[in-house]
Order: C-alpha cells, then structure tokens, then sequence
C-alpha cells in the first residue's frame, strides 16, 4: 500500500510552510508528496528543499495550470494505489490522513471527503464567513483520501476552469455511485478567508464566471436566472419612458407586449426541449415554471394601478408607490435571507448577529451575489440547454 499526497499551488509560501508542518507532524506520513507549483518565483521551491529532509517531497514546476489541470498532473506522476489531496491553503489536522486511510481501507469506502472548517480572525473575515462560508464543517475534495481505482472509475478532472472542478467532480462521485464517507468533524482547516471586500468581490465575479461552464450548481442558478429576469420585467415597461418615447432613437414600440410574448414562448420552449417532462415536478424545470408565475406577478404588480384603478388616486384599488414598495420588500427579503437565514443555518451563532450585525452581513452577502450575477445567469442558461439534451 502506496499513499500519494497530491498539492496544487499557485505561490502562498505562508500557509504552504503551515502545511508542510503539519504534515511533518502527521501519525501517518504519505509515502510521496507530490507538490505541483504553478507559481512565478521560487518560494515553494525553496520550501521544498528546506522540508525534503523531512517529508517525501517530489516537486514539480508547470505553468500556468489551473487547479483540476494541477491535480491531473500531480496524480499522472504519483506511484500510489491511494491518493489524497490538498491544497496549498488547507490546514489538515495531525490526524487526518491516517483516519482518512483507516475510512476506505477497513470500511470498504471508494472514497473519505475532506471536511473544511473556515477559520476567521478579523472584523471583514467574520463578516465573509458569516455570509459564504459559515462556521459549520463543509464537505471539500481538499482532504480528500481515495483509491486510485476510484479516480480511474470516476474520471479526471475537469481542465479549463478556473473553480468548480471540484464540486464538478464530487457530484460525479456521488453519480457514479461510488461508496463515500463524509467527516461530521473537521478533518482540516482553512484560515485564508479573504481580507479585502474588494478582492473578494473580484473573486466571486471570476470564479462564478469560471464554474459557469460546469454543471453544478443548477438550482443557484436557476434562482438566479429568475432574479435576472425579474429585474428584466421591472426594467422593461419603463424603458421607452426611460429613454424619452418616440423622440429617441432607442424607442421600442410596445415593448412591454414583445418581452411577454417572448418570455412566455421561451417558458414554453424550455419545457418542449426537456425530456424529462413526464417528471416535471420533480426536475428545475417545475422551478422554472414557478418562477415565469413569480415573473408574471411581477408584472402585475407594475400594471395594478393602471388596470386596476386606471390611475385614479381615488380609487380604492388604486395602491401609491406599489412599485417602490415591491423592490424594496424584494431587497429586504435578500437582505433577510443573505443576512439571517444562510448565516445561521451555516452555524452562526445569534449572539454575534444581532441586534444590528446582521443587516451587515446581508448587505455584504448581497453585494458579492451580485459580483456572481453574470456568472449564474450565464450558468443559468448553458444548464438550461445542457438539462434540457439529457
């Protein structure tokens, strides 16, 4: 029994020293370290040479590799017939490997997933972790341990994408029916949390771009997909007053009448294309179909006053600012959920996020699902016309 230890990275010298320590200090050593380097100095390397009297290191310089390519590479050179990941920001603890081994040599497991716990110490890292990572232990494919058979029934990992690789092919173990054990304890940390708002809103707007080319997270996404289509109706009735009717060049007549001929006859392309109509309720696409409902009352909202009270402010049916009132209740509601319900269905406790944190965390949460907006509705899309070929 051969155990190969597999480490993308792209520099972080700092936390690379942490692993290595810790990994010097594990109750059972990998019988290689394979450390597949796609950064521009030397500073690994040098890593690697100040640890190789202490752990079976092999070091490999690439370029420009992204994480699923890293592993690819890193597995293609390893010996082992068990193989076990990490990444260059993932603490494990003294422990874990030999646990991990432990799970799918005397329980038959194909494969034991890494359990993360994200660790925060500044005011902007607790206020990120409260609103992304929570203080619950995720299920992660750093920390991973599995055969080498596994990998091989499994298949490679995705290439091409700068995120998503990983849950891509965590879905496809699951898929594949692959026998799995998940950690109800952490196994290892990370403690890197971003601390810049700005770089983090960078982040998810190139990441969710990125893992928009992989098929996960679908149910996001379609909720996304609905949210940008309901700033569509919103936007669209207002657009010829917007733009100053016929005297622009940009005026569009009956423009409020194209965009629901044309949502309606999309909803109904949708559905045609699926094959899965005979289990609609059961697939995204039911999702879907509530959403194009949850559209229309959009737009019923924003003609009530005209259909219903034609504008006349005496009338009882007649309800001021209704659409004012609609998008702010819409913002509170995502300021709520984002702010409340994720933080504290993650592991957040209530002490730190009231009386008033809370509305914090929502906003910030709101603010980076709006860096990720691109990348969902255009992931929204491609998993649309991908389900709909199934």
């Amino acid at each position: 029994m051969n155990i190969s230890l597999i480490i993308p990275t792209l520099g972080y010298s700092s936390t690379v020293n942490k692993l290595f320590i810790a990994l010097s200090n594990q109750t059972l050593l990998p019988d290689e370290i394979i450390i597949v380097d796609s950064s521009k100095d030397k500073s690994i390397s040098n890593l690697a040479d100040l640890f190789h009297q202490e752990l079976p290191i092999k070091y490999f310089k690439v370029k420009n590799l992204f994480p699923g390519e890293a592993r690819n590479y890193g597995i293609n050179k390893a010996s082992g017939d068990i193989l076990a990941t990490l990444d260059s920001k993932t603490i494990p603890n003294n422990n874990w490997l030999e646990l991990g081994v432990k799970k799918i040599m005397h329980e038959n497991y194909d494969i034991a997933f890494g359990a993360t716990a994200y660790l925060a110490e500044s005011s902007l890292q607790k206020i990120l972790q409260a609103c992304i990572y929570g203080k619950n232990v995720v299920e992660t494919l750093p920390g991973s341990i599995f055969w080498l058979n596994t990998f091989n029934k499994v298949g490679p990992f995705i290439e091409g994408t700068r995120s998503g690789e990983d849950l891509e092919w965590r879905n496809r173990v699951k898929r594949k029916g692959c026998r799995s054990y998940s950690f109800t304890t952490q196994t290892q940390t990370y403690n890197d949390i971003s601390t810049s708002l700005v770089q983090e809103i960078k982040r998810a707007f190139i990441y969710q771009l990125h893992g928009a080319k992989l098929d996960v997270q679908e149910r996001t996404r379609i909720v996304i997909f609905g949210l940008g289509t309901l700033m569509l109706t919103l936007l669209i009735p207002q657009w010829n007053n917007i733009v100053g009717w016929e005297e622009s060049n940009l005026y569009i007549p009956n423009i409020t009448k194209s965009y629901f001929y044309f949502f309606s006859i999309f909803s109904i392309l949708v559905l045609i294309l699926s094959q899965k109509f005979h289990s609609i309720i059961r697939s995204v696409y039911f999702r879907f179909v509530l959403f194009s409902f949850f559209i229309l009352a959009t737009f019923f909202v924003f003609k009530w006053n005209a259909a219903m009270a034609s504008w006349v402010e005496e009338s009882v049916y007649y309800i001021p600012h209704i659409t004012k009132i609609y998008v702010c209740l819409l913002i509170m509601s995502g300021v709520i959920f984002r702010g409340l319900y994720m933080p504290i269905s993650k592991g957040i406790s209530y002490s730190y996020l009231f009386p008033l944190r809370w509305i914090l965390v929502g906003a910030v949460g709101l603010i980076i699902d709006l860096a990720r907006f691109p990348g969902y509705f255009y992931g929204a899309i491609t998993g649309l016309i991908r389900i709909g070929k199934r």
